[in-house]
């Protein structure tokens, strides 16, 4: 079952390419560098770090990477308070029925003033930027790291426990899916033993036999964990100790 989903901001919930675009721009021509026509395209996916560097590198741009940095993140900031590019649907999107994370490669404080302009700063339970991992998309890190934030939130423990709390409980019991298997195994050849005694059986003893567990199971339902094999009667299959049924229900919600 679906624990959580994993957001990307840019171009998912905000417009904001352009933005990124013209500050990038505005930053090199301020600094004399070259634009060249293929450097948006090569800045997609970068962290911080590495966009910093490919405009130093690259476009010629005569600062060091920290202050680069900052320098568009100054353009970025202005730009989103004068244009707040927020996509339409992105509030009726980012809905309450599972727990949320957030993937960008933007900068940790561009991330936090979207969400903020959205109204979405509750939303998250995990908000994650490139920066803070060791390689940008197309590399998987921001995503690893995202899942695994929303993995330790108090809302993803509580949805995952729900399915294997009873069947966890019930193997540290009984020794674990392992020993419930050979339970199993148990159980089923001793009904099949049993199948093979009564259909060994002939005449009236056989008759009375059934007849007595007739009376004694007319009216009741087995209970939870008795095995029945091949689809037999529930009044014919022979039922499993305590411990057996305990250990049949964990095999069975491990599967």
């Amino acid at each position: 079952m679906l624990a959580g989903v994993i957001f990307d901001l840019d171009g998912v919930l905000i417009d904001s390419e352009e933005c990124w675009s013209e500050a990038r721009r505005a930053v090199v021509a301020e600094r004399d560098g070259r634009w060249t026509a293929g450097a948006t395209r090569a800045m997609m996916g970068m962290s911080a770090p590495e966009r910093s560097r490919y405009l130093r590198d690259e476009l010629g741009v005569d600062l060091d990477p920290d202050a680069i940095n900052q320098a568009v993140v100054r353009r970025m900031t202005a730009a989103y308070r004068a244009r707040r590019p927020l996509l339409p649907g992105t509030v009726e999107a980012v809905g309450a029925r599972w727990a949320l994370g957030l993937a960008s490669s933007s900068n940790r404080e561009l991330i936090a003033l979207a969400l903020e302009q959205a109204g979405l700063v509750k939303a998250f339970s995990a908000v994650v930027s490139a920066e803070e991992v060791a390689h940008g998309k197309p590399a998987p890190d921001v995503y690893l790291e995202a899942v695994a934030r929303l993995a330790r939130t108090e809302r993803v423990r509580r949805h995952r426990g729900l399915e294997r709390r009873p069947a966890l409980r019930r193997r540290r019991r009984h020794g674990g899916g392992r020993g419930a298997q050979r339970s199993l195994s148990a159980g089923a050849r001793r009904a099949r033993a049993g199948q093979r005694e009564r259909k060994g059986r002939r005449g009236p003893d056989a008759r009375g036999d059934r007849a007595r567990g007739h009376r004694r199971s007319r009216g009741r339902e087995p209970p939870v964990g008795s095995f029945r094999p091949n689809g037999a009667p529930a009044r014919e299959a022979p039922m499993v100790r305590p411990r057996d049924r305990l250990t049949l229900w964990a095999y069975e919600l491990e599967r």
